[in-house]
């Protein structure tokens, strides 16, 4: 007979026995279901603990830790309720699908069989797996995924599919934007106070192996756990799906919500140009206090534009007049950039230019092209500021029929000393200057030719050719076959090089051997072993010290011409990249020290050691010890009192948003001709066509759009608050406002595309204008047409600042960003 035990609610429900008890158990349970169980609770209870006492306790105990089960698993953003329909190719759950997912936890269980207990391995944390079948668990409902490595065709197991992340972008926020933090980092003096850890996991603890975040940067959410309140960030916009690639990139670990700043907008904030400094304060109630003198300034002035983080907004609170924002302790705008000259780049190219070497002429010719015309226009190399020049050497005998050469130094194209600095005109006149003049070279071809060339005295040539503007820095290619005849390099040439630019790298590269068409071959064998000779004597007297040994090789390549032209790009590309300098200068602002940056840098195997010693040569001398020790560390929130006199708000855009507002407002422009009703119909449905284009919605009839947009759940574009275009809804437009106002508007729309078609132009000139508003009244306006620009009376375009550097738009993780003024926007 079943016996009856009666207790808490039991005590008045009769029917209260030990099955209904389990019954009641497992239905609260999502991680075991039904038999399975009840099967489970049965084998851990035994008869003695049926007493009324032990019974209760081991029910409490079941309780917590089945609730803690279902609450712990986080769902959002990993594969536990992700659809794989699009990808699944059967009835069974068999994936089709190149993309993979990411390991959420250190030490995730691996399943032998969809329905399994019992782990039979696990999986490290940023694991990357591809996916091949899905099925959700007979008990527990929870679906599992089946994973492989990569290249391999036997399956890893089956993995809980909470442990697992299923997407390649950021989290939504309800706004449609991609959800933000800023790490919140306590103020001290001493930085290892000063961190905040990033976990391995979801849950649990460090157990010494975490890594330390310590400084004002901005994170992307891509898994959100409610039950431990925990965040999955990475510093990227996107999860790249390419994990044996340069362009790789996984999660960086688990943040508490305590350690976090939410930025759930695209505002910002910073003081305008002609403003010394603002103020900020710690609470909003020391803003209008005459005693309170414990702020933080914040440096004004137009360094912003170099900026690729400005401050960013995390709410306003109008009724009080302030903002609420985020920025770290030390304070903003007062870090200078002490790496800029980095992104100032020569590219040399010293030629042999004797009988074979066409085909390499026209490589090295393909490769500054290659620089000039696609690098570029890379984002993270945006900001670089490119220049070329070259040198042709023969030999003696190349005096006679060519008037350019004396003593075999021939024709070439200097480095110019008339713009040291980043100028966009400057360097695209460079370019073309060099393309003309690169394309005009021809190989000699002469029966008189003698095999030795005249390496050296071209070299010492170069030196010249080189000379201008000693901050930037120097990458010269050497490409040629034979050595000179002389065995040894003079001691100036070496000492010259050395000490002709603050940095200086020198490529050696050899065209192949054709000793077998030689007329001697055994004299052409001879040269060509000793250009290589010649080579490393010289890489040898003019690297640092750091990497001579096997690291030598790096710098001497003998190459065809089909590789020639890939080689000089990436050898260009490893010194060049202004993404990376805007990534080291934003760490450093936030009080990281060079040798932390460095250091990861290194063991990611992403940056090569003579750049290292650049960086250290370059920004020590300024940073002082900030070199090699973090400095006062601390990121905070503050309130800034509204004020339009002092601040600029602004709106952080990708380039492709800036893109879609301009395709936006393009059709709009031929509207002007047309009849009053015709414009209203035209006008509403380009509207609303070109908004269904980007959002994917169709914006309803009666409702304004600023307030439609701002409810849709997709990636909408960046708004300002006031915005003179979207305060209207289409009956407005069709039927409500006057024709006058119709054209207003119409107006209006062509003017402010004017200026986001100046900043996609050419975002290193400053764009400012005044609005002019209507003053006439025999338009009888609405409240919302009064706040409709007239017209815009621009302003004759300057450049942002000395340099190039200073821009609307940098690199960020990857992707252009724009900070623009709100006023920018329709």
């Amino acid at each position: 007979m079943e016996s009856k035990i009666y207790f808490g609610r039991g005590a008045q429900d009769k029917s209260w026995t030990p099955n209904a008890m389990e019954s009641k158990i497992c239905s609260r349970s999502h991680a075991l279901r039904g038999n399975a169980c009840i099967d489970a609770l049965r084998r851990v209870i035994s008869d003695e603990v049926k007493k009324k006492m032990l019974r209760l306790l081991t029910m409490i105990t079941c309780l917590s830790l089945l609730s803690a089960t279902t609450q712990a698993q986080p769902m959002d953003g990993s594969c536990a309720l992700h659809d794989f329909k699009r990808v699944m190719i059967d009835k069974n759950g068999t994936l089709d699908t190149s993309q993979g997912v990411w390991v959420l936890r250190q030490e995730a269980p691996v399943y032998p069989t969809f329905d399994g207990s019992n782990s039979t391995s696990t999986q490290a944390f940023g694991e990357y797996l591809l996916p091949i079948k899905v099925s959700k668990h007979p008990d527990t409902g929870v679906q599992r995924v089946q994973v492989k490595e990569f290249g391999t065709g036997t399956p890893v197991g089956w993995m809980e599919g909470y442990d697992l992340l299923c997407r390649i972008k950021p989290l939504q926020s309800e706004k449609g934007l991609d959800r933000k933090v800023f790490v919140k980092t306590p103020t001290s003096h001493d930085y290892r106070l000063s961190t905040v850890p990033v976990y391995p996991s979801f849950e649990g603890p460090c157990n010494g192996d975490c890594e330390q975040l310590a400084r004002f940067e901005l994170y992307f959410i891509f898994a959100e756990d409610k039950f431990h309140r925990r965040y999955l960030v990475l510093k990227a916009h996107l999860l790249k799906d390419k994990p044996f690639s340069e362009h790789s990139s996984s999660p960086m670990g688990w943040v508490k919500y305590d350690h976090t700043i939410p930025w759930d907008t695209t505002l910002g904030l910073r003081p305008k140009d002609e403003v010394d400094n603002i103020s900020a304060y710690k609470k909003p109630e020391e803003i209008n206090n005459p005693s309170q003198k414990d702020s933080v300034k914040i440096a004004g002035g137009n360094i912003w534009y170099t900026y690729p983080i400005h401050i960013p907004i995390l709410d306003i609170n109008k009724a009080q007049k302030y903002y609420h924002a985020a920025a770290p302790a030390i304070g903003v705008g007062v870090h200078k950039a002490v790496l800029s000259s980095l992104k100032l780049v020569d590219v040399f190219f010293l030629l042999d230019g004797t009988a074979s070497m066409g085909p390499y002429i026209k490589a090295a010719g393909g490769a500054a092209q290659e620089i000039a015309e696609n690098l570029r226009n890379d984002p993270k190399f945006k900001e670089t500021s490119f220049r070329f020049g070259f040198r042709v050497y023969r030999d003696t005998y190349a005096d006679s029929s060519l008037k350019e050469c004396q003593g075999g130094v021939c024709e070439g194209m200097p480095l110019s000393a008339g713009t040291c600095s980043s100028n966009k005109q400057a360097s695209q006149a460079n370019w073309e200057e060099f393309k003309d003049k690169i394309d005009d070279v021809t190989e000699t071809s002469n029966d008189n030719d003698d095999y030795p060339e005249k390496l050296f005295d071209g070299l010492r040539q170069t030196l010249f050719d080189m000379a201008s503007c000693p901050k930037r820095t120097k990458l010269l290619f050497v490409i040629g076959d034979h050595g000179d005849r002389q065995q040894e390099w003079p001691p100036e040439i070496t000492k010259g090089l050395k000490g002709m630019a603050d940095r200086v790298l020198v490529f050696f590269i050899q065209t192949p051997n054709n000793s077998s068409q030689a007329r001697h071959p055994e004299l052409y064998q001879a040269v060509y072993s000793a250009y290589k000779k010649q080579a490393y004597q010289m890489l040898k007297k003019t690297l640092p010290p750091e990497i001579q040994g096997e690291a030598i090789d790096d710098y001497f390549l003998s190459l065809d011409q089909k590789q020639l032209t890939t080689q000089i790009v990436e050898g260009v590309k490893q010194y060049s990249p202004s993404a990376r300098i805007n990534e080291i200068e934003q760490a450093l602002a936030g009080g990281k020290s060079l040798q932390e940056i460095i250091d990861q840098y290194i063991a990611e195997g992403d940056m090569p050691v003579i750049y290292k010693k650049w960086l250290q040569d370059t920004a020590c001398p300024k940073l002082g010890q900030q070199c090699k020790t973090p400095i006062e560390h601390g990121v905070v929130e503050f309130y800034i009192p509204i004020d339009a006199e002092k601040i600029q708000e602004e709106t952080w855009m990708t380039e492709n948003q800036l893109m879609d507002w301009l395709s936006l407002l393009k059709a709009f422009k031929h509207l002007k001709g047309l009849p009053v009703q015709k414009q209203r119909t035209v006008f509403a449905y380009l509207l609303r066509k070109q908004i269904q284009n980007i959002i994917g919605g169709y914006p309803p009839t009666n409702i304004v759009l600023s307030e439609w947009l701002a409810k849709q759940r997709k990636q909408v574009l960046p708004m300002r608050q006031d915005s003179p275009l979207l305060q209207y809804s289409f009956d407005d437009i069709r039927r409500k406002i006057e024709g006058c106002e119709m054209s207003l508007l119409i107006n209006w729309v062509s003017e402010v595309r004017k200026v986001l078609q100046k900043v996609s132009n050419d975002s290193t000139q400053k764009v400012a204008f005044t609005p002019k508003y209507p003053t006439a009244i025999s338009c009888p306006l609405s409240d919302k047409g009064k706040k409709v620009p007239e017209s815009l009376e621009f302003e004759r375009s300057v450049p942002l600042g000395s340099d190039d550097s200073y821009r609307y738009e940098h690199n960020l993780y990857g992707k252009t960003v724009y900070w623009l003024p709100v006023e920018f926007l329709p």
